[in-house]
């Protein structure tokens, strides 16, 4: 199977009465979104990662994700989603239709980057 993972991370964090995105907020040190990112990266199967970040927040979470990837495959892109979850959603599917078009992609699944502690047997 090969597949894409969408981490959706373009929240505000007002819920939690945090100033900055709640993605992006430390869970025993990590970053929340760091911890999705890499548990996606380590799923059997996965060639590439979608992370889906609201506009603005691109920098900080690439800073926040990129110390805890390792090196190689899959691929992690950042594309900036939409004002809901819905067109955030649609925004990293357009992202990956060339490569589902192609037969590249079988499957995409969808994770919220605020359940950082889902397990990789999860994908």
């Amino acid at each position: 199977m090969r597949a894409a993972v969408v981490v959706l991370a373009a929240g505000a964090g007002s819920r939690v009465g945090a100033e900055v995105n709640k993605a992006l907020l430390p869970l025993a040190g990590i970053p929340v979104v760091a911890r999705s990112v890499r548990t996606a990266c380590a799923a059997d199967g996965v060639r590439r990662v979608v992370l889906v970040v609201r506009e603005g927040d691109q920098a900080a979470v690439r800073e926040a994700v990129e110390p805890y990837l390792g090196e190689g495959p899959p691929e992690v892109a950042i594309v900036v989603g939409g004002a809901t979850r819905h067109r955030s959603e649609w925004a990293a599917l357009a992202l990956l239709a060339p490569s589902i078009e192609a037969g590249e992609i079988d499957v995409v699944a969808m994770h919220d980057a605020a359940r950082p502690l889902a397990g990789v047997g999860l994908y």
